[in-house]
């Protein structure tokens, strides 16, 4: 999962950036691909980049809207990640056998 905090007794939410992303990197990211707008940690200062926060103060709807295109990127993202790790543990396999042939 990606580190998170806050949300109670409070509107805004925490998370760290996945993958190392610089905080406008994946404010970028999101607004391409999900068109949720957050604010990048580094607008609060250098100890801010690396984070990102999210904040609930739009409606009901459109939050729970934002939300599940949240869950959604992530569940793709997550998916995508895990079979690219799959296929480079394949290559690297593939490396080490070719490597045996050779020697």
């Amino acid at each position: 999962g990606i580190y998170h905090t806050g949300g109670n007794n409070s509107p805004y939410i925490w998370m760290s950036c996945p993958n190392n992303l610089k905080s406008w990197e994946f404010f970028d990211l999101l607004l391409n691909e999900t068109c949720v707008v957050g604010t990048p940690g580094s607008g609060f200062g250098h100890n801010g980049e690396g984070y990102f926060r999210l904040t609930s103060f739009g409606s009901r709807e459109n939050t729970i809207e934002a939300v599940e295109r949240l869950r959604k990127f992530f569940s793709l993202t997550n998916k995508l990640y895990r079979e690219k790790a799959t296929q480079q543990r394949a290559g690297l396999q593939n490396v080490g056998l070719f490597c045996k042939k050779v020697l």
